[in-house]
């Protein structure tokens, strides 16, 4: 805080509290970071602008070392809910002013406040529900609860004092404070006592207490067997925690002096210790425990500690070394005598990465014991199947997200549920993935070994199979469970055309096979027929290095005639075959097509795009030509070329036979390419924005004189542009001819480049003196240090200055 900073604030106070504000914190530190004062005063809150009925919309308020001046008949703050002062001076007349004047208060906290030594918060008409929970930290103070009936929690931390007063009183005076508890949390300091503390009478009872939480702090030689006491004013007590945290100097004999009974815990179910070291006292204190609880649980034993903050969750903080087993043994044998009832003994671990499957494993283990199986059968009646009670077109969603065999399954649920996987609009069949792990492991574990009959061969039982041999049979299984799904489905699905249900996707994905041919005709035709829209094959046609097929699918162009299959806009194939018929008419919805590993040409293609008027996103992936490849004006060439087209998108990708290309798309917007360095003729291409080229190794420096060349004429108005080529094995060094045709438009260039470590990269920099708008420019290096042949580039340098680029990234 500083003094020119208070009219700036309350003018912003009065504009929050003009617009409604409803949640006000203000930290005005009168000290700075090196301990020097700013300001002479702290800042005083403009309680006016909270009179005549303004800042009813504040319902929390923080406020933290400013002062606070109430005048006399203040009637503000009338909707406040939450109230927190923090290194602030009270009085209690203020306190008494602010609880009259906020009847919906519902939490109040005071943090390092000074000034006040009687507080009092006293009123019939309170609506404080943090009374149901209370918080103290400091010294032991002299307290008055009359009337708080529903307090259930509290949270009690005494600072370290020598006379003792706060254990008398946990000891003593708490539990006629606190009758009506339900959890204590307590923080107390035993170490600094001048002399040790003697009970005087055993303390009122706890009716209600379920939970004690203790915090000691006390000498490495004290006896801690005195909490006891508490625990025996606590009948219903179910939980039990204590972090004991000791020290080996002291200078006065403090500690408790305490006679034990024989008073038995018959509620406690839970312990646990933290910071536990395997003092005598600590584990004496587990077995007086362990000996009195008969119907103790489980008692954890826990080497971290637990951070306690004010108004805050308790948070576990492990420990730096974790239990090893020759402890974890000596523990369990020392407590092995008092362990009567057969308490569980657990050792709390730190927690390591890569322990899912164990920790699965445990939990298995749980579910499978016997008294969880018994508590299941007493209590069975009270599940509800909750899934079968939402409406069936969420079912069919959820259904849409499994493969169609695990969602088929789900028909020998119930009635309901028998024909609700027929209503899924996705199929998806996909042979690699079709068997689930847990399944394949258990068909796995059966086949492991061969076991041969006595009479056979009495010296040998069982072979354990060859991995070969195990993969063969993991192969034939999932083929076995594929086509028996295909054509299960096949044959449960006629019963539901009569529902026509809509199937708006159709992936299918396996190792083609002679076999298979007539089951995927019938599955497309019945995607057809039913108004597929996206459509996705993948036929494989080798698998392990083994040919399953003779030949590939060939995809039912005939489904396509006639009208048919109007409703297909999107078309994926991968390893078929294509024989589009003379006069095909089929794909007038198509917008998006992709090829995958598959023979074409160009009358294919040319055929395709005459009838996919609306055709926008064109991909072709490692594929090659049919017969002579590319059958037309020049060999090897492939044109896509009409005014009327729709393309936006055209990747081609890694089909090595192309060496000629030209593209007249007007509406083409981005265009990919991944090769060898080729011929392109871009005829009409006005809206051409973004292209990426991957130009793959070549030594004859094709690639590297088209990029500094011919480039920026083919795609002058880019806005990006990826490139990504090899320098590395070219025999020669690469001379440019001249500046290239400027990009008028390029505002992103990416760079990859693989090259020699020696070789010098400025040259790049003649990419960017033809981009005179480029604004971001990213380059990646890749190099390597052996080298046959003595490639690079040579350039020389200029004066050019980049004047607009603002961002680069190496």
């Amino acid at each position: 805080m500083e003094d020119c900073y208070a009219k700036l604030i309350d003018k912003l106070i009065s504009i929050a509290i003009c617009r409604g504000v409803e949640h006000l914190n203000l930290e005005t530190y009168l000290y700075s970071a090196n301990d020097q004062r700013p300001s002479p005063a702290p800042y005083k809150f403009p309680l006016s602008l909270f009179a005549d009925g303004k800042g009813l919309s504040v319902t929390k308020l923080i406020l933290a070392e400013c002062t606070l001046s109430i005048p006399v008949g203040f009637a503000g703050f009338k909707s406040l809910v939450e109230l927190s002062f923090t290194e602030m001076h009270i009085s209690e007349d203020m306190i008494q002013t602010l609880i009259e004047n906020c009847p919906n208060l519902e939490c109040f906290r005071l943090r390092l406040c000074s000034g006040a030594r009687h507080l009092k918060i006293a009123s019939p008409h309170l609506q404080l529900r943090e009374i149901m929970q209370f918080t103290y930290r400091g010294p032991c103070i002299s307290m008055v609860l009359s009337s708080v009936p529903l307090m259930e929690h509290a949270c009690l931390d005494y600072e370290g004092r020598r006379d003792g007063e706060s254990v008398k009183y946990i000891l003593g005076k708490l539990s006629q404070d606190f009758s009506l508890l339900t959890s204590l949390s307590i923080v107390l300091n035993t170490y600094r006592l001048k002399n040790p503390v003697i009970p005087e009478v055993v303390p009122t009872p706890f009716k209600n207490l379920k939970s004690l939480t203790l915090g000691a702090i006390m000498h490495c030689n004290d006896d801690i067997g005195w909490v006891t006491m508490l625990l025996e004013v606590a009948p219903v007590l179910e939980s039990f925690q204590i972090e004991l945290l000791t020290n080996e100097k002291r200078e006065h004999p403090g500690g408790v002096l305490w006679e034990p009974s024989d008073n038995a815990h018959r509620h406690l179910r839970q312990v646990k210790f933290y910071r536990f070291r395997m003092r005598q006292a600590d584990v004496a204190l587990a077995g007086l425990l362990l000996a009195r609880a008969p119907l103790l649980q489980t008692m954890t034993f826990s080497r971290g500690s637990v951070h306690r903050s004010p108004g805050q969750t308790a948070q576990y903080v492990e420990a730096a070394a974790d239990w090893t087993a020759e402890q974890r043994s000596a523990i369990t044998r020392r407590l092995e005598t008092c362990n009567a009832f057969g308490a569980r003994l657990e050792f709390r671990r730190k927690r390591k990465r890569g322990l899912g499957k164990a920790a699965g494993a445990r939990k298995r283990a749980r579910e499978q014991h016997p008294g969880v199986a018994k508590l299941r059968k007493q209590h069975g009646s009270t599940f509800e199947d909750r899934i079968s009670e939402l409406p069936d077109d969420l079912l069919i969603t959820i259904l849409g997200h499994l493969d169609t065999r695990s969602s088929a399954a789900t028909s020998v649920l119930s009635r309901r549920w028998q024909h609700l996987w027929k209503s899924v609009p996705k199929l998806r069949f996909s042979q690699h993935d079709i068997v689930p792990q847990t399944e394949l492991s258990r068909f796995l574990r059966a086949h492991e070994y061969v076991f041969f009959k006595p009479s056979l061969c009495s010296w040998k039982r069982r072979v354990r199979v060859n991995l070969d041999r195990r993969i063969r049979l993991t192969d034939m299984y999932r083929t076995r469970i594929f086509s028996s799904s295909l054509t299960g489905f096949l044959h449960k699905s006629n019963a539901g055309d009569k529902n026509n249900t809509k199937i708006s996707s159709l992936f299918l994905s396996c190792t083609m096979e002679d076999r298979y041919v007539n089951l995927v005709d019938k599955l497309v035709s019945i995607a057809v027929c039913r108004g597929v829209e996206d459509l996705n094959l993948t036929t494989s046609f080798y698998y392990d290095g083994q040919r399953r097929s003779t030949t590939p699918y060939e995809f039912p162009l005939s489904l396509f005639t006639d009208g048919k299959g109007l409703s297909l806009t999107e078309l994926k194939l991968c390893e078929c075959t294509l024989n589009i018929p003379i006069g095909f008419d089929g794909f007038k919805s198509l917008v998006k097509l992709s090829l995958t590993r598959m023979p074409i040409s160009e009358d294919m293609i040319h055929t395709l795009f005459e009838n996919c008027l609306k055709l926008e996103c064109f991909h072709l992936n490692h594929c090659w030509g049919a017969n002579h490849l590319f059958a037309g004006p020049g060999a090897n060439h492939l044109k896509i070329a009409s005014h009327d087209l729709q393309l936006r998108d055209i990747m081609v990708n890694s089909c090595e036979q192309i060496t000629h290309m030209e593209l007249v798309a007007p509406k083409l917007q981005q265009f990919r390419y991944r090769g060898p360095s080729i011929s392109m003729m871009l005829g009409s291409v006005p809206s051409i924005e973004h292209a990426c080229l991957h130009y793959e190794d070549s030594r004859d420096g094709e690639s590297v004189k088209y990029i500094l060349g011919k480039l920026s004429q083919d795609f002058p108005l880019l806005t990006s542009l990826s490139i990504d080529f090899d320098t590395y094995e070219l025999k020669n060094p690469v001379i440019p001819g001249g500046l290239p045709t400027a990009f008028k438009n390029l505002r992103s260039l990416m760079l990859r480049v693989t090259m020699h470590s020696n070789d010098d990269l400025a040259w790049a920099t003649m990419l960017l003196e033809v981009a005179p708008a480029l604004e971001s420019f990213q380059i990646e290096l890749i190099s390597n240090k052996k080298r046959e042949h003595p490639g690079g580039v040579l350039w020389e340098p200029s004066d050019f200055e980049h004047h607009r680029l603002r961002q680069v990234k190496f």
